[in-house]
């Protein structure tokens, strides 16, 4: 179902996060990558103090959430996996 935003976060994600104030939403957004280059966030919406980040899937098979896979190329990065981490908590 469609949601025009409107200023307000959809119902069923407020219900999440405790709050449906929506800042401002973007569409590809770039952000730098830790360590070198870029990547494009397919929807990053700003709240209070705080920002949602959304890869979305259309054709694709969701993966395992971050805390699951960041170890996965440990081995080309060690220090990698730490940051990540300490990103997402």
């Amino acid at each position: 179902m469609l949601e025009i935003a409107s200023g307000r976060l959809p119902q069923r994600v407020a219900a999440l996060i405790g709050d449906d104030t929506l800042e401002t939403a973007h569409f590809e957004y770039g952000v730098k990558v830790w360590g070198s280059g870029r990547s494009m966030t397919d929807i990053m919406a700003f709240i209070p103090g705080d920002l949602i980040a959304v890869e979305a899937k259309a054709r694709e098979r969701l993966g395992n959430e971050v805390r699951d896979w960041v170890d996965q190329d440990k081995a080309k990065n060690p220090r990698s996996p730490p940051n990540r981490l300490k990103l997402v908590d």
